[in-house]
């Protein structure tokens, strides 16, 4: 995998409405309600996963 693809796969897994969903569930309406649509705690709490997952996955890369 390309590094170039790594940030569209972690904004496609996390920006995801499905994923606000499940993390509603697990985290309750302050992430999202039950439609998946995300509150402002939801946006910030996804954008720091999505910095995180991208770190993680470029590691993993560069290890290679």
């Amino acid at each position: 995998m390309t590094k170039k693809l790594i940030p569209f796969l972690a904004f496609f897994l996390v920006a995801n409405p499905r994923m606000f969903m499940l993390t509603g569930k697990v985290f309750g309406p302050r992430v999202a309600d039950a439609t998946g649509r995300p509150t402002q705690v939801g946006v910030l709490l996804h954008a720091l996963v999505y910095v995180l997952l991208c770190h993680l996955m470029w590691l993993m890369v560069s290890s290679d």
